[in-house]
């Protein structure tokens, strides 16, 4: 099936090209602005650990800075800018937005599909904020990130990829030129120099880009609804996973580590659920509540996002449902050399 879809994908990649090298040459508009401005992506279409990575970047730079996160806000329901606040439900801002605005007290986040239009109106509202970052915005070349940050798969590089439909690349694999950053997400933890070696050599950085090795840290599950008297999983019990994301295989396989036997109900990324869709899976955990008393469901926290909304939460707030929380980890002493790049560009603002 692959090879039948190469055509298209040598079509859709020479548009990609072209439209590049109007941004490039200057034929198309790159909006650039005066304050710092960092970019976070991908080439690939989702699932390559952004939202964790953003999350901890934003939370560690606001420390010492005012910062805001700018998304599209996929899978929202509402057009324009939109300022979240935590009375915002996920229809309206979307899953990943909400998520910052629930975990990060002190960063503004906002949704808008036209990003310069975004940063112009958080600028005009917040004049004191320092930095903005923007999610999921490295093919968005009409705003000119100060520093762009490229994540990459370990299990799927973009290095093995096909540009889309017989891949997931949404750029060609040049497009990685753009990057100051490349961190290669998802490696397991006990990554070997010489494995590291490879991929520099894959990858190919060149001397003004820093590449960096992640891992995913999974915390302990927390009860999903406030006010919930849900003790913590017993390890032997099983569990009825609820994901939604774009890649669930890491999650699954942690969770088979962790509990006596794992039950994965796989829904789309930024899944829309519907009451009839959480009344199902209510009866199906029943059911195995019935074979198991000890059972629990466990989902991911931005899938939670979307199961928050009143009439979906009222069907489960009585069960044992919990959520795992995740941030990412880094190889040695690599934290240090992300946020020291990324301490190095605003200090040159």
């Amino acid at each position: 099936m692959r090879r039948l879809l190469l055509p298209f994908s040598w079509l859709y990649g020479g548009i990609i090209r072209l439209r590049n090298a109007a941004f490039d040459a200057g034929v198309l508009k790159s909006t650039g602005f005066e304050f710092p401005v960092i970019v976070v992506g991908n080439l690939s279409v989702g699932g390559t650990g952004k939202s964790p990575l953003v999350l901890f970047l934003a939370g560690e730079l606001s420390k010492k800075y005012k910062v805001a996160n700018l998304s599209r806000g996929y899978g929202r329901l509402t057009k324009g800018y939109l300022l979240l606040d935590k009375s915002s439900t996920a229809r309206q801002g979307g899953d990943e937005p909400l998520q910052y605005v629930q975990a990060l007290e002190n960063v503004r986040v906002a949704v808008c599909e036209d990003r310069v239009e975004g940063i112009r109106r958080l600028k005009n509202d917040f004049p004191d904020i320092d930095v903005v970052l923007l999610d999921d915005a490295f093919q968005h070349r009409q705003v000119k990130g100060g520093l762009n940050i490229l994540l990459t798969d370990f299990s799927r590089p973009f290095f093995r990829d096909a540009m889309l439909p017989a891949g997931d690349l949404r750029e060609p694999v040049a497009g990685k030129k753009r990057a100051g950053i490349i961190v290669v997400t998802k490696c397991p933890a006990d990554i070997s120099p010489a494995d590291q070696t490879s991929w520099r050599e894959k990858i190919k950085p060149d001397h003004k880009q820093s590449l960096v090795f992640s891992y995913i840290r999974y915390r302990e599950p927390l009860p999903l609804f406030e006010g919930a008297k849900n003790v913590a999983p017993d390890r032997n019990a099983a569990v009825m996973m609820v994901c939604g994301i774009a890649r669930p295989e890491p999650l699954q396989q942690h969770l088979e580590s962790i509990f006596a036997s794992v039950i994965a109900k796989i829904f789309p990324d930024h899944y829309d659920f519907s009451v009839a869709d959480v009344l199902r899976l209510k009866q199906e955990f029943l059911k195995l509540q019935q074979k198991d008393p000890q059972a629990v469901l466990i989902t991911t926290r931005k899938v939670s996002m979307l199961l928050q909304q009143a009439e979906l939460k009222m069907h489960l707030e009585d069960l044992p449902f919990f959520v795992i929380d995740i941030a990412p980890g880094f190889i040695g002493q690599q934290e240090e050399l992300f946020l020291s790049k990324i301490n190095s560009f605003l200090a040159g603002h």
